[in-house]
């Protein structure tokens, strides 16, 4: 079997932060004013508007507290690449307020529907591969 790869290598990485070592990392930027972005950028804060150095990329653990559930019961997924399956309907598209500071949207694993807002909520990662490609996509599910 080929080696893994991340579905999007640009929003998270495998490796954890020392919060949260066990759980995939999502990817932002924080400007010297305190205020965290995600997705990561380096084109102004969205707080006090400084650009380029004042804005350092930084790993935001994955914990947070879920803020709203909206499920998907239909959905015409476009196929971008042939290794990952589209989504399937019904899924399930969460906000999780991240305890590192931005609101986030992402999807809920897999058997996870059932939850309700405030519940806290972790990364975690799910093979979307197909036709033997290992490709590794971050959803967000309830903490043990």
């Amino acid at each position: 079997m080929s080696q893994a790869r991340l579905h999007k290598p640009l929003l998270y990485r495998l490796k954890g932060t020392d919060a949260l070592p066990n759980h995939p990392a999502l990817l932002g930027t924080r400007c010297t004013c305190g205020h965290t972005h995600f997705p990561p950028h380096h084109y102004g804060c969205e707080q006090c508007g400084r650009h380029g150095a004042a804005l350092t990329d930084v790993a935001l653990n994955g914990r947070g507290e879920l803020v709203s559930v909206a499920t998907v019961h239909l959905h015409n997924a476009a196929i971008t690449d042939d290794d990952v399956l589209p989504i399937a309907a019904p899924f399930t598209i969460v906000t999780v307020a991240l305890d590192d500071g931005p609101r986030v949207r992402g999807l809920l694993a897999e058997g996870a529907q059932d939850i309700e807002p405030g519940t806290t909520v972790v990364t975690s990662m799910m093979d979307i591969g197909r036709n033997g490609v290992t490709v590794l996509d971050l959803r967000f599910s309830p903490e043990d």
